[in-house]
C-alpha cells in the first residue's frame, strides 16, 4: 500500500497487518477510530517536512483530537521507519518492534555491528499513556527537524 503525500482525514480504524506500507509527506488525522500497524508489516511512514508545499503540518505524522480516545499501536519490523510527531493526548500509544529473522525477508544487518537493524522511530509520542515494547532492537531517535512544532509568537505592547 502506498500513501501519496498529503493529509488523510479518517473516521474508523486504520489497520495495516502484514505486507508493506509506504508514505512520505503524510499526516493521518483520525477523527474517530484506532491505528494498528502490526503483524510483521514493513512500514515506512514519514510526516511532511520543510520541503513540502503546505508547511502547516510539518513534522505531524498522526493526530487524534482529544475526543478520540482510541489506541495507537505501531509494531514495526527491522525494515520499518517512522518519522514525525504522534499527537494523541487522550489516547494510549504503543510503539515497538519485532525481528524479521526467520521470515521470507531476512533482517537487514547493521554494517557496523553486524547485528539485526532496529526498527527506527524518529518520533515524539504525546499520549495519555505511552508504552514501548518488542522482541527486537528499537531505536527511538530525537531529531527536532523531523518533529511537529508550533512557531512561537510574542508581541510587545508599549
Amino acid at each position: 500500500m502506498t500513501f501519496r503525500p498529503g493529509l488523510y482525514c479518517m473516521s474508523g480504524n486504520l489497520d495495516i497487518t502484514g505486507g508493506k506500507a509506504e508514505g512520505i509527506g503524510i499526516t493521518f488525522y483520525m477523527q474517530s477510530g484506532s491505528i494498528r500497524i502490526t503483524g510483521g508489516a514493513q512500514a515506512v511512514l514519514q510526516a511532511p517536512n520543510e520541503y513540502d508545499r503546505d508547511q502547516s503540518l510539518n513534522g505531524l505524522l498522526i493526530y487524534m483530537p482529544p475526543e478520540n480516545h482510541s489506541e495507537i499501536i505501531i509494531v514495526g519490523t527491522s525494515s520499518s521507519r517512522f518519522s514525525g510527531t504522534i499527537l494523541a493526548a487522550e489516547s494510549t500509544i504503543e510503539i515497538g518492534g519485532t525481528s524479521d529473522v526467520g521470515s521470507a525477508t531476512q533482517c537487514p544487518l547493521d554494517p557496523v555491528t553486524g547485528q539485526c537493524q532496529a526498527v527506527t522511530f524518529t518520533v515524539q509520542a504525546i499520549g495519555a499513556f505511552v508504552k514501548t515494547h518488542g522482541n527486537a532492537p528499537t531505536d527511538i531517535l530525537d531529531d527536532e527537524s523531523a518533529l511537529y512544532s508550533v512557531a512561537g509568537k510574542m508581541s510587545l505592547l508599549k
